[in-house]
């Protein structure tokens, strides 16, 4: 390892410590409700108030906390060098989250979650492939 990978691992587990504060831990328990299946329930909501509530909250913070995620997880480790793996723990990430929300009773387990969560892991994949094909090779990454 090297001080840069020591950053990344530093950078992701801000990043891990923020989306576990702001989904399950900054929570208190209070919120009963029956879990949502159905892909998509809360996207209709959010384009019927975006007039009065624009683009923001849930639909594009769900995809903004993930962001950074999918970014780090190939500059800590080559084995997430690969999109489909960094996406399938984004996945994993996610269920995790939303099981712990419902059965903590501090936030509702939404499919419309993990899918904006994996948009938001996927996006983050790309920007770091756009940041290794810019930086031409001097992108320091695992331990490189």
């Amino acid at each position: 390892m090297n001080k840069k990978q020591d950053l990344w691992i530093v950078a992701l587990g801000i990043n891990v410590g923020i989306i576990l504060w702001l989904t399950i831990l900054g929570r208190t328990s209070k919120v009963l409700g029956n879990p949502y299946f159905q892909p998509f329930h809360g996207f209709s909501s959010a384009v019927n108030n975006i007039k009065r509530d624009g683009l923001r909250g849930n639909f594009l913070g769900n995809i903004a906390l993930f962001v950074p995620f999918g970014v780090l997880l190939p500059l800590v480790d080559d084995w997430f060098d690969k999109w489909k793996r960094t996406v399938l723990i984004g996945f994993v990430f996610s269920v995790t989250i939303e099981f712990v929300q419902y059965i903590t009773c501090r936030g509702y387990f939404e499919i419309d979650d993990i899918i904006l969560n994996l948009i938001g892991t996927g996006l983050g994949f790309v920007v770091f492939q756009l940041l290794r094909i810019t930086s031409k090779g001097k992108l320091d990454t695992y331990g490189s």
